[in-house]
């Protein structure tokens, strides 16, 4: 397969025909399974790129990093830049730049040097695998040390706690979720002769998450209670992000195996985010927003109207995956709805960082009022959708 038809799990969409399974390989579906009807978020897509070409920009030695990101632009803004066909020259620099400075991270300890590097990492890592070719092969490695250091700890995410200080933001189901993604995708892309391995460690890691993880939850603020995923093993309160993700891997995985026992945990996720949705239309963005009880938490607001740009991004996201290997158009239908509150957080030639409390972030707020790891990502789902409708990224 090209690199074109393979796609990050955060980089969904394309006609591809894959070979799925064990014992699979004469067997081919062609994904998505049905094309989506036409995006409306043409103008939105537009203003990204364009907000995306003033992002601040580090070039040293030929090597690059954006700057005032939450440590996900190594993700979103390779696999952003790795989709569209329409780079200027600045643009397709940046995209080399970064992608040899994210080759240059995976190539370290998975835990070596400041904290925040391990998390660094790991996006490195997922924005290499959507380049395909020998750019995700660069994060075979990578993958490597990282499964050794989780089997030794009997895949307990919770014991790098003290050396991945994303676990205290968004807990130890979100950071292992994306080793699993990483795992399948890897299986994907590089293929033989070890797809069956590492789509069997992404099998295991998600087990393991359901065994941790996975019971019955509850919304503090509607005080409805879901079968779902919890931030970390222990808790009882029902948040938006791991469900997100675990849903976007569960997806993944069904395509990767065809066990329909993942496509129905992804639908069952999607159903038992509902206690989250907030009133639509939103207040301040219209469109459909999801409460992120855990970005209260942070400090981000003092109601239950907190919603984050990643937090809604990961979630279209995750949407967008189910209706790929599913063609079941409420899918699109509720992406469609939370880009259209996306494109509501723009507030001048950005996109907030949050919405909270009735009014857009801004710089006084626990966080900053925009990054661009976040805008990337708004940018990734945006162009995802697009591509599902058989249009340009």
């Amino acid at each position: 397969m090209t690199r074109r038809a393979l796609w990050l799990a955060l980089v969904l969409g394309g006609v591809a025909s894959v070979a799925v399974g064990p014992g699979c390989a004469e067997e081919e579906t062609r994904f998505p399974v049905a094309i989506a009807k036409a995006s409306r978020h043409a103008s939105l897509r537009d203003g990204l790129v364009e907000s995306s070409r003033a992002f601040a920009f580090v070039e040293d030695g030929g090597r690059g990093e954006w700057t005032g990101d939450l440590g996900d632009a190594p993700a979103f803004g390779l696999a952003a830049l790795g989709r569209r066909a329409d780079l200027d020259p600045a643009e397709a620099r940046r995209r080399a730049a970064a992608a040899l400075r994210a080759k240059e991270l995976v190539a370290e300890d998975p835990l070596a040097g400041p904290p925040d590097a391990a998390f660094e990492r790991l996006m490195s890592a997922l924005g290499l695998l959507a380049f395909g070719g020998a750019d995700a092969e660069a994060a075979a490695p990578y993958l490597d040390r990282v499964d050794g250091l989780l089997r030794d700890a009997g895949d307990d995410v919770e014991r790098f706690a003290d050396r991945l200080p994303a676990i205290a933001v968004y807990g130890s189901t979100v950071p292992a979720a994306l080793v699993a993604i990483a795992q399948v995708e890897a299986s994907l892309v590089l293929g033989e002769p070890r797809a069956e391995e590492r789509r069997t460690r992404a099998v295991r890691l998600e087990r393991a998450l359901v065994s941790r993880s996975f019971g019955d939850l509850v919304d503090p603020g509607s005080t409805r209670s879901s079968r779902a995923f919890a931030r970390r093993p222990g808790e009882l309160s029902l948040t938006l992000l791991p469900n997100a993700i675990m849903m976007l891997l569960d997806a993944r995985l069904f395509r990767a195996t065809r066990d329909e026992t993942y496509l129905l945990r992804a639908r069952a996720l999607f159903a038992a985010a509902q206690p989250l949705l907030l009133p639509a239309p939103a207040a301040v963005t219209g469109g459909v927003r999801y409460a992120e009880p855990e970005a209260a938490e942070r400090g981000l607001g003092a109601t239950r109207d907190v919603s984050t740009l990643a937090g809604q991004s990961a979630l279209a996201l995750a949407l967008l995956a189910v209706f790929e290997v599913t063609g079941d158009g409420r899918y699109v239908d509720e992406a469609d709805r939370i880009l259209d509150a996306i494109a509501g957080m723009r507030d001048g030639e950005r996109l907030a960082h949050h919405v909270a409390d009735g009014r857009l972030a801004d710089d006084a707020g626990a966080e900053p009022a925009s990054c661009a790891g976040c805008m990337f990502h708004a940018l990734l789902a945006t162009g995802v959708r697009r591509t599902l409708a058989g249009e340009p990224f």
